[in-house]
C-alpha cells in the first residue's frame, strides 16, 4: 500500500532518491540521470502525495524542468545550431515516422481504431530535449556537430510531435 507524503517530506525524499540514484549510476559507469529515472519511477509507484503536496510538488518539477532546459540552451552554440539546423529537421522527421508508424501499426493489430492507434503512435514521439542534452553535457559532447545534431533533431522531433498533437486532437 502507498505510503502518503506531505510537501516537505516528498521533497526530501524526491532529493535523496536522487542522490542515491545518481550514486547507484555512476558506480556502474552509467549516466547519472538513469538511476535518477529509475529510483523516480520506483518512488514514484510506492509514495502517494497527501493532497495538499501535490500542486507544490508538481510546481517544483516544472521549474526544476525548465531550469535543465534553460541550461540547455545556455550550453548550445548558436551558430552551429543554425549550421545543423537542416539535416536535424530529417533526422527529427525520421525520428516521428518510425515510432508513430510502429505505435500506429500495433494499435491497429491490438484492434484499436484510428484515434487509439494515433495516439499510441504520437506517444511514442515525444522525445526528452532535456534528457539527450544532459547526458551529452555529462560526456563533454553537448557543443559538438554530433550533440548538436542530436539536441536540433530532438527538438525538430518534439516541435512536430505537437503540431501533429494539434491536428489529430
Amino acid at each position: 500500500m502507498p505510503i502518503e507524503l506531505p510537501f516537505i517530506p516528498a521533497i526530501l525524499l524526491i532529493l535523496i532518491a536522487a542522490g542515491i540514484g545518481r550514486l547507484f549510476s555512476l558506480k556502474l559507469n552509467q549516466p547519472e540521470i538513469l538511476g535518477e529515472l529509475i529510483l523516480g519511477m520506483i518512488i514514484g509507484n510506492l509514495v502517494v502525495l497527501a493532497p495538499a503536496a501535490r500542486e507544490p510538488v508538481l510546481d517544483v518539477a516544472n521549474i526544476g524542468i525548465l531550469m535543465l532546459l534553460f541550461l540547455t540552451g545556455l550550453g548550445l552554440e548558436l551558430e552551429k545550431f543554425k549550421e545543423l539546423v537542416i539535416p536535424a529537421t530529417g533526422v527529427g522527421i525520421g525520428g516521428v515516422l518510425v515510432p508513430f508508424a510502429l505505435g500506429y501499426l500495433s494499435g491497429i493489430l491490438f484492434g484499436f481504431d484510428f484515434i487509439v492507434s494515433s495516439f499510441i503512435g504520437l506517444s511514442l514521439v515525444a522525445t526528452s530535449v532535456g534528457i539527450s542534452a544532459s547526458i551529452l553535457q555529462k560526456a563533454g559532447k553537448l557543443q559538438t556537430d554530433l550533440g548538436t545534431l542530436i539536441v536540433d533533431s530532438a527538438v525538430a522531433d518534439d516541435v512536430i510531435g505537437v503540431i501533429l498533437m494539434t491536428i489529430l486532437f
